[in-house]
């Protein structure tokens, strides 16, 4: 498109549709405020840190075989749940539920076991040297010292649960900001003023070993 200089794809799943009910640019939809994205450079699957409201923050995983269109939830529900609602599941015509989701420390639903937040960071998947770390997805939270982690065990399930267990915290100086990623896919973040890079040590169980760099 010379006049916008840029192209939309043809295969776009609003593209040539009307211009009143979505943007021919538009690939999903229901985002509330997306905070850092990556792609795993290994299977080009996108995965998504979404900033909630009030209740609850939420990791968005879209498949490269994705072919775009869906609804991620906001803002008729806030993470899994119906937003306002502790107990209320959120089910919408071509939805993705997040993969993720922990409560932020505004909520009020007591019966959350999980170890709140105040906003999600999203970060990556590790695909760098260290065999024991591959295809654990890293991000963390602005409001809350320390790094999260998560693993696929496949189906769409992704653990362990997000409470103490899957946090590290010990000689973190301060909340976990920022991520990034080298050509050789190894993972590093920024808590406090210093600059760390994960690796050098295996997960066993639900305990992550301390091997920061």
């Amino acid at each position: 498109d010379g006049a916008a200089n840029y192209a939309i794809p043809a295969s776009n799943p609003f593209a040539g549709a009307d211009a009143q009910l979505a943007c021919d640019e538009v690939w999903h939809y229901g985002l509330r405020n997306p905070w850092r994205w990556s792609f795993d450079r290994q299977t080009n699957d996108l995965i998504i840190g979404d900033v909630g409201q009030d209740q609850w923050e939420e990791v968005d995983f879209l498949p490269a075989s994705n072919t775009g269109g869906n609804n991620l939830g906001w803002r008729l529900c806030e993470g899994t749940h119906v937003r306002n609602s502790c107990t209320v599941s959120c089910a919408l015509a071509s939805s993705i539920l997040p993969i993720i989701e922990y409560n932020n420390t505004n909520n009020f639903c007591t019966s959350s076991t999980t170890t709140p937040g105040a906003s999600v960071t999203g970060g990556y998947r590790y695909r760098g040297p260290d065999a024991a770390l591959q295809g654990v997805y890293f991000y963390g939270d602005a409001g809350a010292i320390g790094l999260r982690y998560a693993i696929d065990n496949g189906g769409g399930n992704w653990t362990p649960p997000q409470t103490g267990t899957s946090i590290v915290t010990a000689g973190l100086p301060g909340i976990t900001v920022a991520f990034g990623e080298d050509e050789g896919g190894a993972v590093y973040f920024l808590s406090g003023n210093t600059l760390w890079r994960i690796g050098g040590a295996p997960i066993s169980g639900l305990v992550f070993a301390n091997g920061f760099e």
